[in-house]
């Protein structure tokens, strides 16, 4: 929304509240859990028009092709259409190759527990086994043991991705060569969430991982911008 310029208003629910408020939202299910339960994440982003149905949408991706859909840019289009087999081969490979939102998981999770606050902690433990088939204590890290494989993922999934950007150059640091796209996009808000709750921890041993090209991506300065909250106002998230 901000890369886009896009003028919207953020509200805040805590993981306990999501399924409620997505309900209350007509909000679609994004996944299905292992044992059959629908699953509701954020964002989900409203748009309401006057005399038009209201738009209820969950998902990032769903958003980000709505977005590029009802608000044609041809400066800011996450998806440009030249790029769409390419953005698609990169996210499949992103998630189910390198395995970037599983490896973050392992070594942050403790850094997301301890930055949740108090009253969700107990929901965030009780509910881990339903999202990933195993129990707080067996995700954490919280052994040397179980620390040290947790990491030699974490670098693996990592090292696969600067292998990927290697393509263009070694060091390289940009995927599509200066150009914003929503498959960079993507990327960044996992390195940003590590870099805000895992600063002592997962962000600490990454950003000087492969060259230090993951936090010159982060500093990019259309990156410092679009990834915020901080220009929010005048619509519902």
């Amino acid at each position: 929304m901000n890369y886009k310029r896009i003028p919207f208003e953020t509200v805040w629910v805590h993981f306990p509240d999501i399924d409620q408020t997505a309900k209350a939202l007509n909000a679609p299910h994004t996944r299905i859990l292992p044992d059959g339960t629908k699953e509701y994440t954020v964002p989900i982003i409203t748009f309401e028009r006057p005399n038009e149905k209201t738009v209820v949408l969950a998902d990032s991706e769903t958003i980000a092709r709505y977005l590029d859909s009802a608000f044609p840019d041809p400066e800011r289009m996450l998806f440009p259409k030249e790029t769409l087999i390419f953005q698609h081969a990169f996210l499949q490979f992103l998630r189910r190759e390198a395995k970037v939102p599983r490896a973050f998981l392992r070594v942050n999770i403790t850094s997301i527990l301890n930055s949740l606050p108090p009253h969700t902690r107990d929901w965030w433990i009780e509910t881990r086994p339903r999202a990933f088939g195993q129990p707080y204590d067996v995700l954490a890290p919280n052994t040397p043991k179980k620390r040290a494989k947790a990491w030699k993922i974490y670098e693996d999934a990592f090292d696969a991705v600067a292998r990927y950007f290697d393509v263009a150059g070694k060091g390289n640091h940009r995927l599509s060569g200066g150009l914003v796209t929503y498959a960079e996009i993507e990327l960044v808000s996992w390195l940003k969430t590590i870099q805000l709750i895992g600063k002592d921890d997962g962000w600490k041993g990454l950003k000087d991982m492969n060259g230090g090209r993951w936090a010159r991506l982060v500093d990019e300065p259309e990156y410092r911008y679009a990834i915020s909250t901080a220009n929010s106002n005048n619509a519902k998230l």
